[in-house]
């Protein structure tokens, strides 16, 4: 879109992927793995931009209410130390990765859910946890695949030094969603769903979404 000159839309690009993969192999829709895909991609294009504008206007709320002094400054007016203003922005930016990874796991949760069900008869509480972890590793993944792919047309030692950080964070990853499918009540037996409780599932979510964006609206214009 860039290169064309045209604004970008996720939507129609989601779209224009799901249409390509299905005209080259139209069975992919009763692929698993293809509607996984392509309906957390949907939940998280949809749903994304606005849980991450609604938790960063409550943070700045509460910010407000606070009565505590301003961090970056000493009771006597001075400046506080260098390393605690460092200190006190590491740790914001880590507070805003980690409202950012909830925002995109309970998208992805929240348009799986129907899926989840009636491919599995269960719903899976854990994987808004597992998501926060389980995400940054598979980024992690990818990558030293791609580092690995990349140094290996001049290096085979930091190719293979690349191929076994791979191994570790793929290892790393399996224990991780291993742990947190034995957690207590990781999932939750729903039966199987009929299509009327996954049109009311989805159309009670567009109906949320549609009232937290009329709320967020109102807040700009207040």
């Amino acid at each position: 879109a860039p290169l064309a000159g045209r604004r970008l839309d996720p939507v129609s690009s989601v779209c224009a992927a799901a249409l390509l993969l299905l005209a080259r192999d139209p069975r992919e829709l009763l692929d698993l793995g293809f509607v996984f895909s392509f309906v957390c991609t949907a939940g998280i294009v949809l749903m994304v931009p606005l849980f991450t504008e609604a938790t960063a206007f409550l943070v700045a709320a509460r910010s407000r209410r606070a009565e505590d002094p301003p961090p970056l400054e000493a009771p006597d007016g001075r400046a506080a130390p260098r390393w605690r203003a460092m200190a006190l922005a590491r740790w914001r930016q880590l507070l805003r990765f980690l409202r950012g990874g909830f925002c995109v796991s309970l998208a992805a949760w929240i348009a799986s859910t129907p899926v989840t069900a009636v491919y599995f008869d269960r719903i899976v509480p854990s994987s808004l946890l597992a998501n926060l972890l389980v995400v940054p590793l598979s980024e992690a993944m990818v990558a030293t695949a791609a580092l690995s792919l990349v140094s290996g047309l001049f290096s085979p030692w930091l190719a293979e030094t690349f191929n076994h950080a791979n191994a570790f964070l793929a290892d790393c990853l399996v224990k991780a969603a291993a742990g947190f499918a034995h957690m207590p009540m990781a999932a939750v037996e729903a039966g199987r769903w009929t299509t009327a409780t996954v049109v009311a599932w989805y159309a009670g979510t567009i109906a949320l979404m549609l009232l937290l964006r009329a709320a967020l609206e109102r807040r700009d214009r207040a």
